[in-house]
């Protein structure tokens, strides 16, 4: 039990195979593809897509969740109004319903 502790606190696993590597390579490589596909398809100046993307493939974790924070505070949300979702959803569902002059 001790030799289990200390392998789990280490971090040290004894039962992986070649293949979770691969697979952790390859999950990996395609959030890298993902994350650099969308730094170029984005606005902005070379710089900062530059900038972006050094920060992505030198930082990967760090870099893919940083841009994403900015990708969803910056993104447009024009659609949603299709939906009756605007900013201004909390107080257009908590105002009263106002009558119409033809049914009033």
């Amino acid at each position: 039990m001790y030799q289990a502790f200390t392998h789990f606190l280490t971090l040290t696993a004894l039962n992986t195979a070649v293949e979770v590597y691969y697979g952790l390579a390859l999950a990996w490589l395609l959030f890298l593809g993902t994350g650099i596909s969308s730094v170029l398809s984005s606005r902005g100046a070379l710089r900062l897509k530059l900038f972006w993307m050094l920060l992505i493939i030198g930082l990967p974790v760090i870099g893919l969740f940083a841009y994403c924070v900015v990708c969803i505070l910056c993104a447009d949300y024009d659609f949603l109004k299709l939906f009756g979702l605007h900013s201004n959803a909390a107080s257009y569902l908590m105002s009263p319903p106002t009558l119409k002059n033809s049914e009033q």
